[in-house]
């Protein structure tokens, strides 16, 4: 579970650490393919969303800097560092807001479609 040492506000967001898929193939047909996740989160018109970091190493300094649970932590540490190894995918800190519904629909067709996956939920 994350917990932040400093100020905590009513948050209206979930956190999450995710693999997102590098090369996601495009469509056969019409030639799309899959958004970027990071980049609409980051250019998402609230202030709950927001990506924290990109890359395993930024993200496990903050969940070591940031996460009161140790035991929890390590497990998680863990997940992240054996999926990096993996280099088909891109390891992220993000915060996306429980009012914006489209980014919210996105994100769950995306987990579904097997181009995001979620390691750790907050």
């Amino acid at each position: 579970m994350k917990n932040r040492k400093g100020f905590v506000s009513n948050s209206s967001s979930s956190s999450f650490i995710i693999a997102i898929k590098k090369d996601v193939s495009k469509c056969e047909h019409c030639g799309r393919s899959d958004i970027d996740l990071l980049q609409l989160i980051d250019y998402a018109s609230d202030y709950e969303s927001s990506v924290e970091e990109v890359g395993a190493e930024g993200v496990i300094h903050e969940i070591k800097n940031e996460w009161y649970d140790n035991n929890h932590s390590k497990l998680i540490i863990d997940k992240v560092e054996e999926k990096s190894k993996d280099k088909a995918f891109k390891i992220a800190s993000v915060s996306i807001s429980y009012h914006n519904a489209v980014l919210n629909k996105i994100f769950k067709d995306m987990v579904e479609s097997g181009s995001v996956e979620v390691l750790c939920e907050n």
